[in-house]
């Protein structure tokens, strides 16, 4: 599964907070709305209280005070109503703010609250007002000692209480995402600091890798320890086993040259001349597979925690060599070494005498068939990876008479020669082309623009 760690972090603390905070911000919602319900409910009760104080019955009916216990109740329209019925529904008193519209009827047992939530009125009287109300029936005795039955009913507008709670639901979720952005954002300060020593862990493996150290600290957090330690275990031992096999393929190089001389001094002093140069050949060709196979295996391919090599001083120095070598021959050798794409020299990130090994067959081969030039060119890779200035291509050119197409894959395999009047065992080609397979790199055989043979080799960073 891919993807960074932090994100994926980031993501499911994020889910979780909307599911937390949303569940929070549904019961702080629910529990506001019961409490105001709650308020409502006691409110209307101290109002038919507050009504019934300031009311006095007579035989006559049902008198109220001028200043009325509730201001609202003398302006128009103001959202609080009230009203008294008589026996059989008959009106006794009403609020002015009615202005003449009638509330709904309804009638209960004596002293049993009616309480309703959403009171509908009708279109006409109303305008599609939502009410709340409380009703209360109750049986007052008069002067005369007679008993009469009243209605008392006090509704109020809810809209003002409904605002109350879009008002709080507003704050209340405004407050619940700024909490939550808050959350997030030092969740995601807490990861960074948290992973921390993963990026050093990685960024010191890259160094290690490009041979900038040789071992990771020792400093990290508890949780991480066990982790270096065995890196450090993995690349010491990597290291231990590199050169021992360096070792052991350097005893078996020497060990099989001494028998093999030997038995060439004794073939040549005990048979006849004929049957010797066949065996010699046959020698020849023993110590050529050797060689090739001692080649293959030392040359590993890309290995882990190497150290870089500058690519320019490397060619140079196999270049004045070669100078040596064919000095009779006065070879131009015209060399271009490109920059990084980080900026720094060139650098192979592989083996050192791997470098070499190509170097020296791919410059080997072009002298031995030029006429007088010979062209190096190295330069960085580009592309999509994300390492390219690990990428190197290497393209050597020549002015000789170059490799017909038909011969192209036969020089790349062991033991043959495009030329074979050329000094040599023909396997140059072959085990250029057996280093870069083991970098997971590519040989490619064309004209050049110099008359001659133009081989590039181009190792990839990955």
């Amino acid at each position: 599964m891919n993807g960074s760690l932090r994100n994926r972090l980031l993501i499911a603390a994020g889910v979780l907070l909307a599911f937390f905070l949303g569940a929070a911000g549904v019961i702080l919602e629910r529990a506001f709305q019961e409490s105001l319900d709650e308020s409502i409910y006691s409110g209307l009760q101290s109002k038919l209280f507050g009504l019934m104080a300031a009311m006095e019955v007579t035989q006559a009916g049902v008198l109220l005070p001028g200043v009325l216990p509730e201001s609202r109740y003398s302006q128009l329209d103001s959202g609080l109503y009230a009203e008294i019925r008589g026996r059989g529904g008959s009106l006794e008193w009403r609020s002015p703010s009615l202005g003449g519209r009638a509330m709904p009827v309804f009638s209960s047992l004596p002293g049993d609250f009616r309480y309703y939530d959403n009171l509908m009125p009708a279109n006409q009287e109303f305008d599609q007002v939502v009410l709340v109300a409380m009703g209360l029936d109750i049986e007052w005795e008069i002067e005369s000692g007679g008993i009469t039955t009243l209605s008392l009913l006090v509704a109020e507008d809810r809209a003002p209480y409904a605002e109350q709670i879009n008002a709080y639901r507003r704050v209340l979720w405004i407050w619940l995402g700024g909490l939550a952005i808050a959350l997030l954002l030092m969740q995601g300060l807490l990861l960074f600091w948290a992973l921390i020593p993963l990026r050093r862990v990685a960024s010191e493996l890259g160094e290690v890798e490009t041979g900038a150290r040789h071992a990771l600290n020792s400093d990290y957090p508890r949780e991480l320890l066990p982790l270096s330690n065995r890196i450090n275990r993995f690349i010491d031992h990597e290291a231990r086993q590199r050169e021992y096999q360096k070792d052991v393929l350097g005893d078996l190089a020497h060990s099989l040259k001494t028998p093999l001389a030997v038995m060439r001094g004794l073939l040549d002093e005990s048979t006849k001349l004929a049957k010797s140069s066949e065996a010699n050949k046959q020698l020849d060709s023993m110590q050529e597979i050797i060689d090739h196979q001692l080649q293959r295996a030392s040359s590993m391919g890309r290995r882990m925690f190497t150290e870089p090599v500058e690519l320019a001083p490397e060619l140079a120095r196999i270049i004045r060599s070669l100078g040596k070598v064919y000095a009779e021959r006065d070879i131009d050798f015209q060399t271009q070494v490109a920059s990084g794409l980080d900026g720094g020299s060139l650098k192979f990130f592989g083996e050192k005498g791997d470098l070499l090994e190509i170097l020296g067959n791919l410059l080997d081969n072009a002298s031995k068939h030029c006429n007088s030039v010979v062209r190096i060119t190295a330069s960085a890779m580009g592309g999509e990876p994300e390492r390219t200035s690990r990428s190197v291509c290497l393209v050597v050119e020549d002015d000789g008479s170059g490799i017909p197409e038909q011969q192209r894959e036969k020089v790349m395999q062991r033991g043959v020669r495009a030329d074979s009047r050329t000094v040599g065992h023909g396997i140059g080609l072959a085990t250029v082309s057996a280093v870069v397979a083991g970098y997971g790199g590519s040989v490619e055989i064309s004209d050049s623009t110099l008359g001659g043979a133009k081989v590039i080799v181009c190792l990839p960073a990955e």
